[in-house]
Order: C-alpha cells, then sequence, then structure tokens
C-alpha cells in the first residue's frame, strides 16, 4: 500500500491493489458506500472501465479500474472530485463547436439562443466562480428543442449518479466545463 499527494496541492490518493485480503475486507468495511457513484464508459472498447463510488465520509472515494473485469487499480482517493472525472471530461471535449447552418428543424425555437448563451459561459468561466446554471424545466422547450441541444452539447463519457434528496444523473457534455444535470423525483 502506497501513499501520494498531487504535486500541486490536488488529490491525495492511497493504493491499495496489493493488500492482503482481510485488510481490504476491513477497508471495504470501514468506507461503506456513500450515496455517489461515477461510471466512465468506455470510448468503444468495453474491456476498460471505471468505476468511483463515495465512502461514507465526505471527499474520501474509491477509484477502481479494471480491464477484462480484472483490477488493474484500486485506489482511496481524498479530494473534492476524484482526478479520472475531471481527466476523462476533459478528454471528451470537442476541439471544434459545432455549429449549425441552414434553417432550423420543426419545432425548434428556444436551443439556438440557449446555445449561445451556455457558449458564452463556458468560455468566461474560471476556477472559482460559481457555476452559472440554466433551468431547462423552467423554460419552454419542445422535445426538438431538447433534442437540439443534446446533440450540440454531445454527451461525454462520465455518467454520475446521486442518490441524496432524490436521485440525480449527472452527465459532461463535450463542451468545457459544461455538465448536465438530471433530478428525478418519485413520481
Amino acid at each position: 500500500m502506497s501513499s501520494s499527494r498531487s504535486r500541486n496541492g490536488g488529490n491525495r490518493s492511497v493504493d491499495l491493489l496489493g493488500l492482503p485480503a482481510a485488510d481490504l475486507q476491513l477497508v471495504n468495511q470501514v468506507l461503506g458506500e456513500g450515496e455517489v457513484s461515477a461510471l466512465v464508459k468506455s470510448d468503444g472498447d468495453a474491456s476498460h472501465e471505471l468505476r468511483v463510488q463515495e465512502s461514507v465520509f465526505a471527499g474520501v472515494w474509491r477509484v477502481v479500474r479494471s480491464m477484462d473485469g480484472q483490477v488493474m487499480s484500486d485506489v482511496i482517493e481524498l479530494g473534492p472530485v476524484p482526478q479520472a472525472l475531471k481527466a476523462a471530461a476533459r478528454d471528451d471535449v470537442w476541439a471544434q463547436v459545432p455549429r449549425w447552418t441552414g434553417d432550423l428543424p420543426p419545432n425548434v425555437q428556444n436551443a439556438p439562443s440557449l446555445l449561445a448563451e451556455i457558449e458564452d459561459q463556458w468560455r468566461i468561466w474560471r476556477p472559482g466562480q460559481p457555476a452559472h446554471v440554466v433551468n431547462l424545466t423552467l423554460l419552454p422547450m419542445s422535445t426538438e428543442d431538447i433534442g437540439f441541444l443534446d446533440h450540440h452539447l454531445g454527451t461525454g463519457r462520465v455518467l454520475i449518479l446521486s442518490r441524496g434528496y432524490g436521485n440525480c444523473r449527472i452527465t459532461n457534455t463535450r463542451m468545457p466545463n459544461c455538465w448536465r444535470v438530471v433530478y428525478y423525483n418519485s413520481q
């Protein structure tokens, strides 16, 4: 078992690979499972998998990478968000923003102006600034508007699930620092 600290003051990690089975079982019992889990979908290769599970302690994460069902790394990471999730989201960003030319599809009315607002925000956002939130449930959005947004923002490989005060699914888009949050209620 080894410990490391990021040079830039980032997350700390403890490698669990090679830990004796009894010790690993104790670590699993102590950490438990918190309300947040994440998966980084493989990019066309289903043999690679990255799973993240929050422990019962805030800011303590279990990050497990596997290939063909075999664990390649098993790490406890301390920090607000595991570095692997940030890295995958950065890697997913499109090199060029897709632009729509021509007539809009039928029933698409509000999505183009929302895309312009979202682009303005991700271009000026800097670390430490509060998030800019666009609440789509408060806007007149057609099904076609939502599809247009999804197509132009893209969907990344990071999927985060939160089971806190109701279920919530968070996915990265293909735009920098832009995430899609969907809340589910009991209905």
